[in-house]
């Protein structure tokens, strides 16, 4: 490097190259991309306080924008108090879609804020939710204490919902019930009406194994006979417990409501007189995570357009 070049062999206007991205360089026209950014040429403008062409600032290659290391405090711009700089580039942490940082869930919890979590939403105590509710891992619609219920089972993140059949929860030689409570289920019998189970078998109840076993009008659940043919609305987790033959969001559905963004559970469309249709899932929620995704913040937009919704932007 000599004369007047910025870089080896390169920057000097009149007998020597343009240099490459990476090249050290004082102004664009040293820089064949046109870039002269934090002193080296680079790959594009790269604008903003959260990106960088150095790579001891970012961990990506010189002459490469990229967004600053995740948590990057830059004083003074918009993301000092919103985690510091995101893993996207241009995104504060707490706006990137990626869950980093001490972060509950993406981007709520933590640093990002308490009361900031939705529903469905992971979360550690009950102030990362705007509910106040922290049940099983998961920002829930209520303290959910009935030992037979859980809020975190999968498809239903948030809502509080039953189970059937042998649980931890339930002290030995019992388990939950259809109605989702812990019961005995060894006992000598004469009949069904005898077993909490609703299956007697050489006069001992037991656990039903298929719905031959409940009688006409019931369905074996978990090993317990339950009632069938329940009406919309009416809490669920099978989809033979619903007359429609539909259990959609915990609860009975008049349709399989498969739509983008679309629930059945009053929980999630938020009008608790139509519980059990299929309606648009409030703005602000994801609890399929239909909308989410890296750098993307996207959430349902609670818009119905031709019996379907959309996601729509926080």
């Amino acid at each position: 490097m000599n004369g007047a070049e910025v870089d080896i062999d390169c920057g000097d206007v009149l007998n020597c190259t343009k240099c490459n991205n990476g090249n050290s360089c004082k102004e664009n026209s040293d820089c064949e991309s046109g870039n002269c950014v934090d002193g080296i040429c680079c790959d594009t403008p790269c604008g903003g306080p959260c990106a960088s062409c150095r790579a001891a600032l970012t961990g990506k290659p010189d002459g490469m924008c990229a967004a600053l290391k995740a948590g990057t405090i830059v004083p003074g711009s918009n993301c000092e108090f919103k985690g510091g700089c995101g893993a996207v580039i241009g995104t504060c942490r707490c706006d990137d879609g990626v869950k980093n940082g001490n972060e509950a869930d993406v981007d709520c919890g933590g640093t990002c804020g308490n009361q900031t979590c939705r529903l469905g939403q992971l979360c550690n105590a009950g102030t990362d939710c705007k509910n106040m509710k922290c049940v099983d891992g998961v920002c829930c619609e209520s303290n959910c204490m009935g030992q037979c219920q859980a809020c975190n089972k999968p498809g239903v993140p948030g809502l509080c919902t039953k189970s059937a059949g042998v649980n931890p929860e339930c002290p030995q030689g019992k388990a939950c019930s259809s109605a989702g409570q812990c019961v005995a289920y060894t006992a000598i019998c004469n009949g069904p009406s005898d077993c909490a189970t609703g299956f007697c078998k050489d006069s001992a109840c037991t656990l039903c194994s298929d719905d031959a076993d409940c009688g006409q009008g019931n369905v074996c659940l978990g090993g317990f006979c339950g009632e069938s043919n329940l009406s919309f609305g009416m809490p669920c987790f099978s989809d033979k417990m619903c007359g429609s033959g539909q259990c959609v969001d915990g609860v009975c559905c008049a349709t399989a409501c498969t739509g983008l963004c679309m629930a059945c559970s009053a929980s999630y469309h938020g009008d608790s007189t139509m519980n059990g249709t299929c309606l648009p899932i409030q703005a602000g929620l994801d609890p399929h995570d239909e909308c989410s995704g890296p750098g993307n913040t996207a959430t349902c937009s609670g818009v119905a357009v031709n019996g379907n919704s959309s996601c729509g932007t926080n």
